[in-house]
């Protein structure tokens, strides 16, 4: 009973007793089988985060529900074992899940630090908008002009005004009726 002999004088059936081989290997197919079916049903897919890569590392306390989920100062991955991973940012290293870490692609992170060394620390970021206007002086009838974001805007000074319709012609509405039994109510 168990895999224990009786005390007692009863005959007993030897049986061959289970290898603990054959058990552990069947255990270890029973999860990987059930590893491979959660994997198929949460669609897991393996860490594509690499030691040298930047990343964003998600907020552990948010200040308020408008903060955001990641820190917006990208951090250095510096080792990585498993899902375990180190990134280093400016306050220090910490230890982190790959689950709460975001990969900041390397062609975006190329070119923010380009853009980075090109502008200046006193001017900021120029982004440049362009506002067509008509005009009479280009062959094409528009004039192109552009502006930083940082400066004050003004209209072209040959731009039409575009006039607005009055706020109850926007939309039509119907004509509204007084019900036949309130027409013998006065106001």
């Amino acid at each position: 009973m168990f895999g224990r002999r009786f005390r007692d004088k009863f005959p007993q059936v030897g049986e061959d007793p289970i290898l603990e081989d054959e058990v552990k290997d069947r255990d270890l197919i029973h999860k990987y089988r059930a590893k491979q079916y959660r994997d198929r049903r949460v669609n897991a897919q393996p860490s594509d985060i690499e030691i040298g890569d930047h990343v964003l590392m998600r907020q552990q306390h948010r200040e308020n529900k408008l903060a955001p989920n990641y820190h917006p100062d990208p951090a250095v991955v510096i080792d990585k074992n498993g899902s375990c991973v180190t990134v280093k940012t400016g306050g220090g290293i910490y230890r982190r899940n790959s689950s709460h870490l975001k990969r900041i692609p390397r062609e975006l992170n190329e070119r923010n630090s380009s853009a980075e060394v090109q502008e200046s620390p006193i001017s900021g970021p120029s982004k440049q908008t362009q506002i067509a206007s008509d005009s009479s002086s280009t062959s094409a009838g528009q004039e192109q002009v552009t502006r930083t974001e940082h400066e004050h805007w003004e209209p072209p000074r040959n731009a039409t005004a575009i006039e607005l319709p009055e706020a109850g012609a926007m939309r039509s509405r119907r004509q509204v009726k007084i019900p036949v039994k309130y027409k013998d109510y006065e106001m």
